[in-house]
């Protein structure tokens, strides 16, 4: 006759639950608990009779060694609880971290949409995509496949996380122009955007920092509504410094040189506390040296303005037509084409130049030199007619790791990427 089974004495719940011990000895209850099913149910007696209690969710069931197991089958392929436990536990990955000392190990960590979707809102920004890619029905797989646990997003959410991203970057960058004790600098410019036909204003600080180093930041875009007139802009410029609290740090305002730009500069003195800028504000307004420049350009243009004219006339008829491509190859092969109109390649040797005869390199002699110059450039043209990646090609994500050597090595005038013409070849 079989013993009858060990319970444990203490009460579990008010309706008098007592948990089978599965170690028992001579047990008939617990010697059949072969099935899989049993990793997720305990059996326990409840009102006298043996229960099989689900251990992820309050849930009993008739748990009788001639009950079988297909009912807690059922159960397990619904429990909410269980669902929940796995997806968790999938989502523990493991990642590797290397520590100051540069010991790598491996740890756990679990998966957190909240993480991916502002990694989703840096690469938007970043990599100028639109706000749609995040609809896009293989990008969606891409992420699902990586994690069952993510949750697609709209646009308009990922639009939030921008925002929310802006916001934040916002503030630390307030925060640091605030707490930096020198002055600053600020330029601005007027932008239409074509596809919009809105005219926006960039508000660019530049200044020093309390470790030395000159930063550059872009405090806002603003769109500008019509017209652009002195006023509107001086206006609006005033009210963002405002807002950062910057009127009283200014140094000095960076503008083209027009006409509009000169009257909103005096517009904007008259608003400033004169004692607050540099030297009475006699600094304050600086003209962009490089908007004068594309002026003296364009006036120099202007004068040979009709050999111009007269070169785009040519280019646009020799390449309307396949035949007309062809037949110019033929006529100017090698011969008016090789004409140069500018001393740009024998400049740009004397930079090498300065690269190959370092400071650590300045014994070298004057023929050693030459042969360096020259073979460099020889090995150049020798990688080009082969068909090897040159600069003006597209290179991949490999090619940049390689560009970043190459750059390297070019400080001491070698580039050990280069393939080796056959002559030089051991």
């Amino acid at each position: 006759m079989a013993s009858p089974p060990v319970v444990n004495n203490e009460s579990l719940d008010n309706d008098d639950v007592h948990v089978v011990e599965e170690n028992a000895k001579d047990n008939d209850l617990t010697s059949r608990l072969r099935s899989v099913v049993w990793k997720h149910f305990e059996r326990k007696i409840k009102n006298g009779k043996i229960r099989a209690f689900c251990k992820h969710y309050s849930k009993d069931y008739v748990g009788g060694p001639r009950d079988g197991t297909r009912h807690l089958n059922d159960h397990m392929k619904i429990c909410p609880r269980r669902k929940q436990i796995e997806i968790t536990h999938y989502s523990k990955k493991l990642k590797t971290v290397e520590d100051d000392q540069g010991n790598v190990k491996v740890e756990t960590y679990s998966f957190d949409p909240d993480v991916t979707r502002g990694l989703i809102a840096c690469m938007i920004i970043m990599h100028e995509y639109s706000l749609s890619c995040v609809e896009h029905e293989w990008f969606r797989k891409v992420l699902s496949s990586l994690n069952p646990m993510w949750k697609n997003v709209s646009r308009n959410t990922i639009k939030s996380d921008i925002m929310e991203l802006y916001e934040m970057e916002k503030a630390k960058v307030v925060s640091l122009i605030e707490s930096n004790r020198s002055k600053v600098a600020i330029t601005t410019d007027m932008w239409t955007c074509g596809s919009q036909t809105k005219g926006y204003m960039a508000i660019t600080t530049h200044f020093i920092d309390d470790s030395l180093t000159l930063r550059n930041q872009i405090l806002r875009f603003i769109h500008v509504q019509a017209r652009h007139t002195s006023q509107v802009l001086c206006d609006v410029l005033l009210r963002c410094l405002m807002d950062l609290n910057l009127e009283r740090k200014l140094s000095a305002l960076t503008v083209d040189n027009c006409t509009t730009d000169d009257r909103m500069i005096q517009l904007l003195l008259d608003k400033l506390d004169k004692n607050d800028l540099l030297m009475g504000g006699k600094l304050f307004h600086m003209r962009c040296t490089a908007h004068i420049l594309n002026l003296i350009v364009k006036e120099g243009l202007s004068v040979i303005s009709e050999g111009v004219a007269k070169i785009h006339a040519s280019v646009a008829f020799w390449i309307v037509t396949p035949q007309r491509r062809e037949k110019f190859k033929e006529i100017s092969r090698r011969d008016i084409l090789a004409i140069p109109v500018s001393t740009v390649v024998s400049e740009s040797a004397f930079s090498t130049g300065g690269r190959v005869v370092s400071p650590h390199r300045n014994r070298l002699h004057s023929q050693t030199v030459e042969a360096l110059m020259c073979a460099q450039s020889w090995l150049n043209a020798y990688t080009r007619d082969n068909g090897h990646t040159t600069s003006s090609e597209n290179p991949t994500f490999a090619d940049e790791e390689k560009v970043d050597a190459e750059i390297e090595e070019d400080k001491i005038g070698i580039d050990k990427s280069r393939p080796i013409p056959s002559h030089c070849q051991p």
